[in-house]
């Protein structure tokens, strides 16, 4: 009994004394790594909702609307976790070195040789010093920057040389500092890496820290590869450019603030058809550029974020142009000039060089690196809040442009979107406020989505690069809302409103119309929705007699800037009512409800029942009050009030009086002038007899000024 009490508290003896071993060697691990567990622990959640969201179904006709397979990027669960290895390298800097507990590491002075995979936690403050990652392993290199700060003035700070992949994660609630400064470097330090964080191999970024990069002598992120940001705050100062990746550039969601002599964000790979792409589904974006604020060799596919760019300082440093109508007529049915040749080299200035010529043309390369989002090959927008201030083309593409939703708020100093090929606006809000071309384009299709344009020069312009296609625009719905002092809507080739609301504000100018399509054989095809188009009448070209819907056009109208000028059936009731936005000689009106052998009147000014809308355009409502400027009873599908002097040459277009085959309708039933009150008049049922109509004094109506 004795021996058996004393083996039991032998045993009991070694259980607690390895207990106490035990928890003496948790306690030592949980010192070296509290650090590590503590912030495991903080993003967690944040851990989980990646994860999450990479799988949830979420309202799938919205994802699958959202997302495009040919530019679609995946993403591993390493690049979307913020978690690390307990066992991680633990690296500490300092200004006497790097200090390095665990394997996998070295330190040589102040440069840090990092030779395995695995997960490294880096923290302190070094001023001249230097991380080089140099792997052969098959596996990912996580760097987790925990309150880091790096500088250094002879060499990248940090320079991947060799690895399968690098995961940098920026710890939550730490702010992080990587920076260099100018140098001058010989012929011979040519592969000397140019990016204050330079990757030869895939480079992610992940986590919910703030990472603030200085590039005092060039670039300042870099990947020869495929650059990804998860999430995470960066705040980039670059001497030249900011980001750049190779083959990609993909965002999933993380804040930027950028600031660079050279361009925003880019992709250098013009040699993969299937590569040099960015990728954007979400974040935010300040960017504020010397030259291009996103270009991409390939495609840029912009799924949602915020954007605002600045790029060449504005829309305010954009080229001088000549007028089209100094250079003797529009793009279109006059004369007619080549792709992108009409414009007057004024100077571009940005922060690295001015830009001037001595010509009477600019290259495209004058101005091209000041531009909001450019890309060789595509632009697709599927969504998202876009400003751009541009002093070159806010959007271009040397191939095509997509818009599908979104809300585009745009400032050009040239063209608002710019399309070598074909452009597509298939949904969402497009604003360009300032532009000298509003859309340019080879073959330009609106289908649906609201569009307001304001251009100095040509509102929609069609016009191929070459003569390998010809030129095109269609409306096929939505509503485009254009103020130009060139051409209104312009087109080398036709031009056909299938569908939606077109409001034009053309020119004052009588080497411009509102309306100008090309001279071989072309037309303008208007055959549903709603045309309101007003301007100068010295080049004012009409919808071709094949239409198959009816237009009024009259050439008298001459209404001051403000007028509101209103269509209207014999009973009073308004078809459109419009509140022309600049002097108007003249004016084409088409839509559905102008039917053959009814009679139809123009008013100016007046008392209306209707609301206008925030561009003076309105359908339906009575007009009370008003002066006629003409009236007539449509039998063919283009009828007009007036004579129309058409631009000389081409197609249709003769130099004698311009009527499209439609012979000029003389008022019937006398011109009514300014309308009388009647006391006996009830709008709605037709005016008592000719001599004109009064308000209703019982129904309360809109003046109109």
């Amino acid at each position: 009994m004795i021996e058996r009490r004393t083996r039991r508290s032998v045993n009991t003896v070694l259980s607690s004394f390895i207990m106490i071993a035990i928890a003496i060697q948790i306690t030592s691990c949980s010192a070296k790594n509290n650090t590590s567990k503590i912030l495991q622990t903080e993003n967690s959640v944040t851990e989980k909702v990646l994860l999450d969201s990479q799988t949830s179904s979420g309202d799938s006709d919205k994802l699958q609307k959202n997302k495009n397979s040919e530019y679609d990027v995946s993403y591993t669960e390493k690049e979307l976790t913020y978690k690390w290895d307990d066992d991680c390298t633990i690296v500490s800097a300092s200004d006497s070195g790097f200090k390095v507990e665990g394997r996998g590491a070295s330190a040589s002075g102040s440069t840090l040789n990092i030779t395995s995979a695995g997960t490294y936690l880096l923290s302190g403050n070094i001023n001249e010093g230097n991380v080089i990652v140099n792997s052969s392993d098959e596996k990912a290199v996580r760097l987790v920057f925990n309150g880091l700060s790096i500088n250094c003035s002879t060499t990248a700070p940090l320079n991947v040389i060799s690895a399968d992949k690098v995961i940098i994660t920026l710890v939550n609630g730490t702010d992080n500092i990587i920076g260099d400064t100018a140098r001058t470097i010989s012929d011979d330090d040519n592969d000397m890496p140019k990016g204050t964080i330079y990757s030869k191999s895939d480079l992610t970024f992940n986590g919910a820290g703030t990472l603030n990069v200085s590039a005092g002598f060039c670039d300042a992120i870099v990947s020869k590869d495929k650059l990804k940001f998860v999430s995470g705050d960066f705040k980039i100062k670059a001497a030249d450019d900011a980001i750049i990746g190779r083959d990609l550039v993909a965002v999933r969601d993380a804040e930027f603030s950028i600031q660079s002599e050279g361009d925003g964000i880019k992709t250098t790979n013009d040699t993969d058809t299937e590569k040099g792409n960015i990728v954007i589904e979400g974040g935010t974006f300040d960017i504020q550029t010397a030259k291009d604020g996103i270009q991409a060799d390939n495609a840029v596919n912009i799924k949602d974020g915020t954007f605002n760019i600045t790029s060449g300082d504005g829309s305010t440093n954009g080229r001088n142009h000549i007028p089209d109508d100094m250079m003797g007529g529009g793009k279109g049915g006059f004369g007619g000039k080549n792709f992108n040749q009409n414009d007057k080299p004024g100077t571009v200035t940005d922060k690295t060089s001015t830009l001037t010529g001595e010509t009477d043309t600019v290259s495209e390369e004058t101005s091209s690196g000041c531009r909001g989002i450019k890309s060789g090959n595509k632009i697709l927008i599927d969504n998202g809040t876009i400003k751009i201030n541009s002093a070159d083309d806010s959007i271009h593409s040397d191939n095509t442009v997509m818009i599908n939703s979104g809300k585009l708020n745009i400032l050009s100093g040239d063209d608002g979107i710019h399309a070598t090929e074909d452009m597509e606006i298939n949904g969402g809000e497009v604003c360009i406020k300032k532009s000298y071309e509003g859309l340019e384009g080879s073959a330009i299709r609106i289908n649906d989505g609201v569009v307001y344009i304001v251009s100095s020069d040509d509102g929609v312009n069609a016009s191929a690069s070459d003569n390998s296609k010809e030129p095109m625009f269609s409306v096929n719905g939505g509503y485009l809302c254009v103020d130009a002092s060139g051409d209104g809507l312009d087109s080398n080739g036709n031009i056909e409103i299938n569908d939606g609301v077109v409001i034009v504000n053309g020119p004052v100018s009588n080497g411009d119309g509102p309306l100008d399509y090309g001279d071989q054989n072309n037309s303008i095809s208007v055959n549903g929705g709603v045309l309101v188009a007003a301007g100068s009448a010295g080049m004012f070209e009409l919808p071709s007699s094949d239409s198959k819907q009816n237009s009024i056009a009259i050439a008298s109208l001459s209404a001051d800037a403000g007028t509101i000028c209103s269509l209207t059936d014999e009973k009073n009731n308004v078809i459109v009512a419009f509140k022309v936005s600049k002097t108007s000689e003249a004016m084409v009106i088409s839509t559905p409800e102008i039917k053959k052998n009814n009679k139809y009147y123009i008013y100016k000014d007046g008392k209306y029942s209707g609301t206008l809308n925030d561009d003076g355009f309105a359908e339906g409502g009575t007009l009370l009050s008003g002066t006629e400027a003409g009236n007539c009873k449509p039998s063919s599908s283009v009828t007009t009030i007036g004579q129309f002097q058409g631009p000389m040459g081409g197609g249709n277009h003769g130099g004698m009086p311009f009527q499209n085959g439609e012979k000029p309708e003389k008022p019937q039933g006398g011109n009514r002038g300014d309308f009388v009150p009647d006391e006996n008049f009830v709008p709605g049922e037709g005016r008592p007899d000719d001599k004109g109509f009064a308000p209703d004094e019982k129904k309360q109506s809109e003046e109109i000024q």
